[in-house]
């Protein structure tokens, strides 16, 4: 849980990975260093420091905050996006972010268990591209019944009020988000679709071929929607690649429009509106998302400052459109015309786009 708190002068700020032994027992050294790189070491012995206090008071200004429910990415820790989830906090907002057991890297339990990532079935549904995806869709229904239990817990603990959790007695539940990375966007989206008690729904670059929502689907939401993808430099498949694909170039240009027109149909389909912005600076990359492009590049400076700016741009709409949408305001970055082409902003009022 992250949440807007009493400044703690003197209190010592929380670290980035306070289960790191038990993380390291379960995921093993070379894995963890794989994912961090050269920040293990830093992670390893408690140096590496968030901007967080554990168990801080709530902050005294504040009545009750919207609450945003966060799914990661699969088999990512939801520890890796604590540049996002502090930004979102440091606004006002409490966010309870989900680890999905046995689809994140390792999940560590209070009592100091952990439990892996279930690697047997997700190697077993890899055989082809059709069993992997319905693999996913039969988990992003398990992910979408996490965030609704969540939401009941939460209910009930914000019912028992301070002294059981600091943030209990300030969660307003008339405003409520559901937002995700990569999987944990598809996640979101779904839950989004099956409980009323969501109010607004942000994908983080979360695609089942083109589909911001379900996979083939273009049956839209019912709240509003933002879907922020990451876009990778063009690259028409090469010969080799259409051959196994067993395609023709003209073949491959028809689908890929039609991927394009079916994601276009279901963004018109949305309720009350959708946004999609699509981001496309340099080192932007599914990735991007999360802290890993920080944590990696602690000894380069261009790739340190690339990733600052990326997950900035990131932070930036992802806060406009909550608080667009949960908070009713009136002009966002998310409404203002762009000339930088890096960036470009779609609306979808229900029925047409209007491209800015």
């Amino acid at each position: 849980m992250w949440y807007p708190a009493e400044a703690a002068p003197g209190q010592a700020s929380a670290e980035y990975l306070p289960d790191f032994a038990a993380l390291r027992h379960v995921v093993g050294e070379a894995g963890l260093r794989a994912e961090f790189g050269l920040a293990y070491e830093a992670l390893a012995n408690g140096r590496l420091r968030t901007h967080a206090v554990e168990n801080a008071a709530f902050a005294r200004h504040l009545a009750r905050c919207p609450v945003l429910i966060f799914s990661h990415g699969f088999g990512v820790l939801s520890r890796t996006y604590t540049g996002q989830l502090e930004d979102l906090a440091s606004h006002g907002y409490v966010v309870a972010a989900i680890a999905h057991t046995y689809e994140t890297m390792a999940t560590v339990f209070p009592d100091g268990r952990a439990v892996p990532f279930a690697s047997e079935p997700w190697e077993a549904s890899r055989t082809t591209e059709e069993s992997s995806m319905a693999y996913q869709d039969d988990r992003m229904k398990s992910w979408a019944g996490d965030i609704r239990f969540v939401i009941d817990e939460l209910q009930r603990e914000d019912r028992r009020g301070p002294r059981r959790a600091p943030f209990a007695g300030h969660l307003d539940f008339r405003r409520v988000g559901a937002f995700g990375h990569s999987a944990g966007g598809r996640a979101a989206a779904l839950a989004c679709r099956n409980e009323s008690r969501v109010r607004a729904c942000l994908n983080q670059d979360g695609l089942a071929r083109f589909s911001p929502f379900d996979r083939g689907s273009i049956r839209g939401l019912e709240q509003p929607f933002l879907l922020l993808v990451a876009q990778p430099p063009p690259t028409p498949p090469t010969d080799e690649e259409l051959a196994r694909m067993g395609l023709t170039r003209s073949a491959a240009e028809a689908l890929i429009h039609q991927l394009h027109a079916g994601q276009d149909a279901a963004m018109e389909s949305t309720g009350r509106g959708s946004y999609r912005v699509t981001l496309a600076m340099p080192g932007m990359y599914h990735s991007s998302f999360t802290d890993r492009p920080l944590l990696q590049a602690v000894d380069d400076p261009g790739k340190r400052q690339e990733a600052v700016r990326n997950l900035g741009t990131i932070r930036a709409y992802t806060l406009a459109f909550f608080e667009k949408s949960l908070r009713g305001a009136r002009t966002t970055v998310l409404d203002r015309m762009h000339t930088d082409e890096t960036v470009k902003v779609e609306a979808f009022p229900r029925g047409g786009r209007t491209p800015r």
